[in-house]
């Protein structure tokens, strides 16, 4: 369905666009020629899309790319080399609006993405209606084609591939991806759990008066207002005296002094225990 849409898009405004650049001649038809190539190379690139899966990395998704991007910087380079042709807004028309087809290569958003190249070239195509609108309605109806070209693609995209290209098959998941979470507990576990709890809930709330039977009475012991003792609180907290080491030796334990070195003469002396 991707690959019919967009054989439909080519033989719909596209057929037109380019017939409309062939009646006008000079450097419009020069130009279309290189817009219709690069249509046609997305189309294989659709095509290829439709039948593998995504790029492993970012280096084949550039490779993959390659040849559209060469085709659009050629559009764009054939502009800048004729900014003297009498069809120069013309060319600006194509030349601005032309990234579109680089939709491929845009998540989530890749039709919003279209309108916005698409707004982009009709700034140029508003200058072709208002130094052709007396002159040649050709260049009219070429305008409307173009600008309905890139309608048509974006109302392609919103259809087939609304977050991004859609790609055939399933790739294997990049390496570093962690494993999937340890199953929890199964959702009808959790809802027999939740259940009971609120049963048991209700069953308390429905026993009405006989609630309060299972209440103890509090007594006038029990209250503080007739109770001047309850008030008081706890005894405030009293530090542990603290021993001194002096009072647990006896009186005539004998102290220890550490050791004395001293020297007479060429002989040392120790003095103490």
């Amino acid at each position: 369905m991707s690959v019919a849409g967009y054989e439909d898009l080519l033989n719909g405004p596209v057929k037109k666009y380019l017939e409309l650049s062939q009646k006008i001649g000079g450097d419009v038809a020069a130009h279309s020629k290189l817009v219709e190539k690069a249509l046609q190379i997305q189309l294989q690139f659709v095509q290829k899309a439709a039948n593998r899966s995504a790029p492993a990395n970012q280096s084949e998704q550039v490779s993959l790319l390659a040849p559209m991007s060469a085709q659009i910087q050629q559009i764009q380079e054939f502009r800048e080399r004729n900014r003297g042709s009498p069809f120069f807004n013309h060319l600006s028309a194509i030349s601005e609006s032309i990234p579109a087809l680089g939709w491929v290569a845009v998540s989530p958003t890749p039709a919003p993405y279209i309108k916005e190249m698409n707004d982009a070239g009709q700034f140029y195509t508003n200058r072709v209606l208002k130094d052709w609108k007396e002159k040649d309605k050709i260049h009219i109806d070429w305008c409307k084609a173009w600008v309905q070209t890139l309608t048509d693609l974006q109302q392609y995209v919103r259809q087939h591939h609304t977050t991004g290209l859609v790609w055939g098959k399933t790739g294997i998941a990049p390496v570093g991806i962690p494993p999937p979470p340890p199953p929890s507990m199964p959702i009808e576990d959790v809802s027999l759990v939740i259940n009971d709890d609120r049963s048991a809930l209700f069953a308390q709330i429905n026993q009405g008066e006989d609630i309060t039977k299972k209440l103890k009475k509090v007594t006038s012991e029990m209250q503080t207002h007739k109770n001047p003792a309850l008030r008081a609180g706890p005894a405030p907290f009293k530090a542990p005296a603290v021993t001194s080491i002096k009072s647990v030796l006896p009186a005539n334990a004998p102290i220890d002094k550490p050791s004395v070195f001293t020297r007479d003469g060429k002989k040392w002396l120790v003095v103490g225990n």
